[in-house]
């Protein structure tokens, strides 16, 4: 039927069509390696949109010269059609959401706007229940027809666990936690215990500061069982690349604590908590297999990186004296050997600048050959002159020269993408991938762009006066304090915000969506701020993170002592005990 105790359930009919599987076929197929021709075909549609798939990503790899934006890529009738399907009860509560919805959204991203596949990833990746949940919230954002989500059938909160961790020992507790809830779908609570005794902060806020604890313990040296990061700027990280021995036999430690940030991760997506472990774009893009550009081997290694350019830039000084009309032969001749001499100074052999490692081997014809593999035993013909020679010459044995240089610059660039910062991190990326499966498929995640993961997963610390205006509301009514609170988080610096924001909401970052997206136990969006009365001006606000909520005292006076105080709670405060 279509109703039950009076509560619509379904508003359409559905004919359902079965389709006998061949022998041996799976009940549900998943991508293959050549899933773009699965999917594109070869008929003058299909390869359309495979076209504009790649237009987008040429796109946005070009946006300082690109005259398109992502709109631009983006199909009204297609995300209409998608959004029915994410939000129809019956088809996902089934499991029945049509293949072309998940290969529009993991092969053409750039057709679906961000928060379309945002909820496509949360609707499918969690189970049944959290995906339910997901389509409950998205029709609570936009009622169909005029019917007030209010008026349906709402679904029951999910069964709670809760957890006690020693603060002292976060990482070693919090390991055990996510090694022990890492395939359950129930909502993870923690409570943290100090000094033998149970804090008295619980619920909602203080289960952020548990995952924005942990993500700054991960990212800190001691919460490194060993090396591993490379900190190439705050807020970003990468792996550091395994020695040779240890690539033959990765250390285990190194792997257990790639495979707990993984379930870190994929614990801190399904519960829908903003962690604040800054990933960066180029760790991201390569947990989704992207690979890296030249781009993000220059922000991982910037030193090695510059010194790899500055011997191509002699090059191209050297060509662009050669090229030049206005210099004579002789002034020619002078500039290209004062290039000449700068590269040769450098004494580079030609392996790599950082390891030693060799880059290419010279042919018996003298020509240079990069082969992409640090060592190489069968012969393979010269790129120049096409001959093909058994012997070689130790490429530790060349020196880099203006007449090689470019060659130089191709095969270091190649060798630090692909090995030093691929295959040598490689063991590592796949643990870390190992660590997500035991919460949801890893491949779920190909919904989400590498900035759009790492946002995901890191939350955002910005906002704008409009967005202040419209979130940061008193529910009681307006009063003074309320506008010197929405000028003084206008005045804010990035340090400030995120010690704010944890003091009134858990933890020191925003989740996607900015201050919109901030939600309490409750329900309510946004930060709400009550007025309360005090006799003295020397009172503190108080905060409650479960409902992200700030106490002000109405005895304040003018801005400048709001903002006296509040600095001091928000600066002094150290536990959810005293907030």
């Amino acid at each position: 039927g279509d109703s039950l105790g009076g509560a619509a359930l379904f508003n359409r009919t559905y004919t359902v069509l079965y389709r006998k599987l061949q022998a041996g076929a799976p009940a549900v197929a998943g991508p293959t390696q050549h899933e773009e021709q699965e999917l594109f075909g070869s008929g003058a549609a299909q390869q359309a949109v495979l076209l504009l798939q790649r237009l987008a990503t040429r796109s946005a790899e070009c946006r300082h010269e690109a005259c398109l934006e992502p709109e631009d890529f983006q199909d009204a009738h297609l995300c209409r059609a998608l959004q029915r399907q994410l939000t129809d009860s019956m088809a996902v509560a089934t499991g029945l959401i049509p293949r072309w919805c998940r290969d529009i959204v993991h092969q053409c991203p750039a057709l679906v706007p961000y928060d379309l596949r945002l909820l496509f990833f949360r609707v499918t990746s969690f189970g049944v229940s959290r995906g339910l949940q997901e389509v409950q919230r998205a029709r609570d954002r936009a009622p169909a027809n005029g019917r007030s989500a209010a008026q349906g059938m709402r679904l029951p909160e999910l069964l709670v666990e809760v957890a006690s961790v020693e603060r002292e020992r976060l990482l070693e507790w919090a390991d055990a936690v996510f090694r022990e809830h890492a395939r359950r779908k129930t909502e993870l609570v923690v409570l943290f215990r100090s000094a033998g005794r149970e804090e008295k902060g619980h619920g909602h806020g203080v289960t952020n500061g548990f995952y924005a604890d942990v993500a700054q313990a991960l990212m800190s040296e001691e919460g490194s069982a060993s090396p591993l990061w490379i900190a190439y700027r705050p807020g970003a990280l990468y792996p550091r690349a395994l020695s040779t021995e240890q690539l033959a036999n990765p250390p285990a430690v190194l792997l257990d604590r790639c495979r707990f940030i993984g379930r870190f991760i994929g614990k801190a997506l399904q519960q829908r908590r903003t962690s604040s472990l800054a990933l960066g774009d180029p760790f991201c893009s390569v947990l989704l297999g992207r690979g890296l550009t030249d781009l993000d081997v220059a922000r991982i290694i910037p030193d090695t990186h510059r010194s790899i350019e500055s011997v191509l830039d002699c090059k191209r000084t050297a060509d662009a004296a050669e090229g030049n009309p206005a210099l004579s032969a002789d002034e020619k001749q002078s500039q290209v050997q004062e290039q000449r001499d700068i590269v040769e100074s450098m004494c580079l052999p030609f392996a790599d600048a950082a390891t030693g490692d060799p880059l290419a081997a010279a042919l018996s014809c003298g020509h240079l050959a990069y082969y992409g593999q640090p060592a190489f035993s069968h012969p393979a013909p010269c790129p120049t002159c096409g001959s093909v020679s058994e012997s070689r010459v130790p490429c530790t044995e060349l020196d880099v020269t203006l007449d090689n240089a470019a060659e130089y610059t191709t095969a270091q660039r190649c060798y630090l993408r692909q090995d030093e910062l691929g295959t040598r991190v490689a063991p590592l990326f796949a643990a870390v991938r190992e660590g997500i499966d035991e919460v949801f498929p890893s491949s779920a995640l190909q919904a989400l762009s590498a900035t759009e993961l790492d946002e995901l997963v890191k939350g955002t610390v910005s906002w704008t006066k409009a967005e202040v205006d419209q979130w940061v509301h008193a529910p009681r009514g307006d009063f003074p304090q309320l506008f010197w609170l929405r000028e003084l988080m206008c005045a804010m610096d990035s340090h400030v915000k995120r010690m704010f924001l944890k003091y009134v909401s858990g933890t020191p970052m925003l989740p996607p969506g900015g201050l919109a997206a901030l939600l309490g136990k409750d329900g309510t969006r946004g930060l709400k701020v009550i007025s309360v009365e005090h006799s003295s001006s020397s009172h503190l606000p108080t905060s409650n993170t479960c409902t992200v909520t700030l106490r002000l005292p109405d005895s304040y006076p003018d801005a400048e002592t709001l903002s006296l105080r509040l600095m001091t709670a928000i600066s002094s405060c150290t536990t959810f005990e005293y907030d």
